[in-house]
Formats: structure tokens, sequence, C-alpha cells
């Protein structure tokens, strides 16, 4: 498997974990997944955004309101840089 497949099905493993309401053993898999997303693709590539997204969901959930908040900004920002602030 590749490195990208790897970081893929460990994204997966956590959203299903949170779905299962296991908040707290996932948000060490999706920050794992984030962090080396970004070092491999890049903050704008759109899997590190997919999993930056998850992870902000996941904080939200976990009542972790500010950090989420935070993500989130930042993964709007690099969308709005990329696409232009006018983009649907």
């Amino acid at each position: 498997a590749s490195h990208l497949e790897v970081l893929a099905s460990l994204n997966n493993l956590a959203t299903t974990l949170a779905a299962m309401g296991r908040l707290w053993d996932a948000e060490p898999l999706l920050r794992r997944a984030c962090a080396t997303k970004e070092d491999a693709l890049g903050l704008s590539h759109p899997s590190t955004l997919i999993s930056l997204n998850n992870l902000a969901a996941l904080l939200r959930s976990q009542g972790k309101l500010e950090e989420a908040r935070h993500l989130l900004q930042r993964v709007l920002a690099c969308k709005e840089s990329s696409l232009g602030p006018d983009h649907p």
C-alpha cells in the first residue's frame, strides 16, 4: 500500500471511531493523519483539507469549540486562497 493509502485508512479508522462515540480514541489518529498529510501533500491539498475538516468536526463534538473554529478558519482561508472568495 502506498503512503497515501495508509493515511486514508488512518483517517477512515478515526472517523469510524468517532461515529462509534469513541471521540477520545479518534482524536490522536486524526491529528496524526492531518500532520502527516500536511507534511507530505501540503496544506492546500484537498485530502489534507478534508482531514482538517474531519478533525474540526471531532473537536466540535468534544466541546473544543475554540480549537475547532481555528481549524475551520485555516481550511476556509486556504480554500479561498486557492479558489478565490467568490467560488461557489
